[in-house]
């Protein structure tokens, strides 16, 4: 018989559990009723499912032999003791993701601290939400950013494309390699260069890594860049102590000091076209300020060599500024000396050429008449220069090997004041255009064609007018035109070297300029009076497309504050304007949008490799 508490087998006539000493009295059954249930026992029971034999100890902690009871309280002890483990390993996970997101933060790595935070939102774990919501703002504008960069790049405007990348590697530098993208896109798209009250600074396209030049204050100026914006050279003590030639790709400077200084100094420099070379010109003008000085100024130069580090000993002469817009050559210069002065009161200069390998002058030619503007032009190289006569002008041409021609007779159209001129060309010395000035608020150009040596006024059909034209880089003549007796309307006008006039607009003012971005775009504007006491004006600038594609629009308003030396500048690319308005610096798009802004506090600013020709 079974025992019905421990499952022990016994015998059949037995009362008590000889194993358990539990009772084995199954009720009021009769004894052939226990031995008939020990029998059905028997035969209903498979051997797999007997109990083990008696004393085995396993049978002790069989949980199916157990009270209901205690089932219960070892599931409840079990889910406790799961639960505990699992609440131990999540505050360590807990721990791990918050001390991954602080180190994240140190290291700006801000997708990395956002998901980081993620898991600890809405646990109230130290400062896990609020640390969130700041690093969340970081990751959308981030992605806003960089997204807009991608936008940029996949519509050519590396220029946008590296204000935005810029943007997101400032915030986060490794994340997707903004670094590295933004960097591509600044070595496409040029430098900027400006200058703040306390010196010339120098940053990428979107006014990021300003860095202020060595040695440049309030009143340094660039004399001149290299063409690949690579070199500067710019003046420092107010023009009397000298220049510094800056490189940008490397970010050395070399300060050459002036051989003289003082009040009437005025020192001047200028790179060679490949950028290795420095030309220093000292003009000096003894008893500068003093009444009754009628010192003669004297003018010298001297050649330094950047690669040698080596400087030339200073050569007597004035310099002859090189024919457009091209810095000086690699090789050679020419400069002028005064002679003595002749017995009608004249004096008749040399020309020399100097040779920049070997340090030394050649004597070219000598030319006739007091010389008051001249300039070596084209290839072969010529000399074209005025001299002052007895009732006017006379424009001539000199080969450079001693044949002197005469190209036109210009009068000196001032009663009181003599005439100012000032050469402008196409670039590639084909076309001149010399303009006059005078004191009498006259102004006259005259067009120059070095092919044909021919001179004629300009521009055309406007002969008694006031004009003041210039070429730009692509031939053609940019004019300001007002009457000779109304100075209130102007008109802007562009003519090709046919003289057809290419487009025309009439401005109300006095002063007025047109400027060419490109073959495509130009500036136009004017300076209006409102007539009140003060005098102040204001003058509204546009942005003209020639070939009509899109209609003229207003880019910028600028007051007398400001003033009227504004230089604005075309992109790379072509597609975007880089200009100054009330101190601040903007770039944009052409059609006007976005307006992104560059830098504050800026009294003028030069774009770096900007020169296009879209």
């Amino acid at each position: 018989m079974n025992c019905p508490h421990c499952g022990s087998r016994n015998r059949s006539d037995a009362s008590f559990c000889l194993e358990c000493g539990e009772s084995l009295n199954v009720g009021n059954a009769t004894p052939f009723e226990r031995a008939i249930s020990g029998q059905a026992d028997a035969l209903t029971t498979s051997p797999a499912a007997l109990p083990p034999p008696t004393g085995d100890w396993r049978a002790r902690f069989d949980p199916r032999r157990w009270p209901l009871e205690a089932r219960l309280l070892l599931l409840v002890v079990l889910v406790a003791v799961a639960f505990d483990l699992y609440s131990e390993a999540q505050s360590r996970s807990d721990v791990a993701h918050y001390h991954t997101a602080e180190a994240a933060i140190r290291q700006q790595q801000w997708h990395r601290a956002a998901d980081s935070l993620r898991p600890l939102l809405g646990k109230h774990y130290l400062l896990a939400d609020s640390k969130f919501a700041e690093v969340n703002k970081l990751v959308l504008a981030f992605d806003e950013a960089y997204k807009a960069g991608e936008d940029a790049e996949r519509r050519a405007q590396q220029w946008q494309a590296a204000f935005y990348f810029g943007r997101a590697a400032s915030s986060e530098q490794s994340y997707r390699a903004a670094s590295q993208r933004a960097q591509a896109a600044y070595a496409t798209s040029g430098k900027l260069l400006f200058r703040r009250p306390d010196g010339l600074y120098l940053s990428e396209v979107d006014g990021s890594n300003a860095r202020r030049l060595p040695d440049s204050e309030s009143s340094s100026y660039p004399y001149s860049i290299s063409p690949d914006g690579s070199r500067i050279l710019y003046s420092y003590e107010k023009g009397q102590g000298g220049v510094v030639y800056y490189d940008t790709t490397t970010d050395q400077h070399l300060t050459l000091p002036a051989t003289h200084s003082g009040p009437d100094i005025n020192n001047h420099g200028f790179l060679t076209n490949n950028g290795k070379g420095v030309l220093l010109s000292e003009y000096h003008f003894p008893g500068y300020g003093e009444e009754g000085s009628g010192a003669e100024s004297q003018n010298s130069f001297r050649y330094y060599d950047v690669a040698t580090a080596s400087s030339s000993p200073s050569v007597s002469g004035s310099i002859l500024l090189p024919f457009g817009t091209n810095p000086y050559s690699d090789t050679s210069l020419y400069y002028m000396i005064d002679s003595d002065r002749t017995s009608a009161g004249t004096r008749d200069p040399v020309l020399y050429r100097y040779d920049l390998a070997t340090r030394r002058s050649e004597r070219i030619t000598q030319v006739k008449g007091m010389v008051q503007q001249a300039q070596v032009v084209g290839q072969p190289p010529r000399l074209l220069y005025l001299t002052k006569e007895e009732d006017g002008y006379s424009l001539r041409r000199n080969n450079l090997s001693g044949e002197d021609q005469q190209l036109a007779s210009l009068p000196n159209k001032s009663s009181r004041y003599p005439s100012r001129f000032y050469f402008s060309s196409d670039g590639q010395g084909e076309r001149a255009m010399l303009h006059e000035r005078n004191t009498n608020n006259e102004s006259h150009s005259y067009w120059v064609d070095l092919g044909s040596d021919t001179v004629q006024p300009w521009p055309p059909n406007a002969a008694d007018h006031n004009s003041t034209c210039q070429l730009d880089h692509w031939g053609r003549s940019l004019c300001s035109i007002t009457e000779a007796t109304d100075h209130s309307q102007l008109e802007l006008a562009a003519y090709d070297a046919a003289g057809k006039l290419l487009f025309s607009r009439q401005r109300r003012g006095s002063i007025g300029t047109l400027r060419p971005l490109s073959d495509r775009y130009f500036i136009y504007g004017s300076y209006v009076y409102d007539g009140n006491a003060h005098d102040e004006s204001k003058s509204d600038f546009y942005l003209l497309d020639r070939k009509g594609e899109q209609p003229d629009r207003q880019m910028m308003t600028l007051d007398t504050e400001t003033g009227y030396s504004f230089s604005p500048s075309l992109t790379a690319d072509g597609t975007g304007i880089l200009y100054l308005e009330d101190g601040t610096l903007y770039i944009s798009n052409l059609s006007g949008a976005p307006r992104l802004r560059v830098a504050e506090g800026v009294d003028e600013a030069w774009l770096l490799k900007s020169e296009s020709r879209h």
